[in-house]
């Protein structure tokens, strides 16, 4: 603190008055920014939901068009032993293939041949 001239000999404490004169005018501003700061949450969180509600919007047009939910789609678990497609007329079912016998490569034999020109 420095020196003041300010209440010599009048007993009053001027630097407690005009600190407080100056913080009761600071009051309103403070109160100002804390709507201020309230409102500005509450713009983000608009903000959030009308994101929120657009993205809700895509989804709900897509899921009302008719083609995705008539389209049909065929798997396979092993696509080199059974492959699957879908046609236009395909109704929704499932089907269960079994394999019973595997096959076997198949080779055939003879005994050696003489000359060329012998009869078979």
């Amino acid at each position: 603190m420095g020196l003041s001239s300010a209440g010599i000999g009048s007993g009053l404490d001027v630097e407690t008055i005009v600190s407080k004169l100056v913080a009761l005018e600071k009051q309103p501003l403070n109160k100002l920014q804390t709507v201020a700061s309230s409102i500005q949450s509450k713009i983000s969180i608009f903000s959030q939901v009308k994101s929120l509600m657009s993205t809700l919007s895509d989804v709900a047009s897509k899921l009302s068009q008719n083609s995705s939910w008539s389209a049909m789609v065929a798997t396979s678990s092993n696509v080199g032993a059974v492959q699957v497609s879908v046609s236009g007329a395909a109704s929704a079912t499932s089907f269960s293939v079994g394999v019973a016998q595997l096959a076997r490569a198949q080779s055939v034999a003879s005994a050696a041949l003489g000359a060329t020109n012998a009869p078979v």
